[in-house]
């Protein structure tokens, strides 16, 4: 990428380098070193015309997630809390991963954006 003067680094962080909950002390302290990973090389790479952006899913159905949403209170108790009303599905974080490594993003860098159905905005 620094070769070709151009190139886009998408990394991946969690609803949870910003929110909280007890017993996730070293899950949380990964993602928010993944978010400021991503403003460190967003800086160092800008000369090189680099963008560095991190998308931070909510909750969403994956292989980690499976069993927990299979039960119905805790899906419903969980739509519940996210303002969308719904759980994400991989696809929607993979259209924002798309949008950022498209040229449509080509001034956004350093960012993190939070795919979560409004959910961080909501506490």
């Amino acid at each position: 990428m620094i070769e070709n003067n151009r190139g886009k680094i998408v990394n991946i962080s969690c609803i949870r380098s910003r929110i909280f909950r007890s017993n996730m002390a070293e899950y949380a302290a990964s993602k928010g070193g993944v978010v400021a990973l991503t403003s460190a090389m967003a800086l160092d790479l800008a000369p090189f015309n680099i963008q560095v952006n991190s998308v931070a899913p909510g909750f969403t159905y994956t292989g980690m997630t499976a069993g927990s949403f299979d039960d119905d209170r805790v899906r419903e108790y969980s739509e519940s809390i996210i303002p969308a009303g719904r759980i994400a599905e991989p696809a929607d974080i993979a259209k924002v991963v798309l949008f950022l490594l498209s040229e449509n993003s080509d001034y956004i860098s350093g960012e993190t954006i939070f795919a979560d159905g409004g959910f961080r905005v909501s506490k």
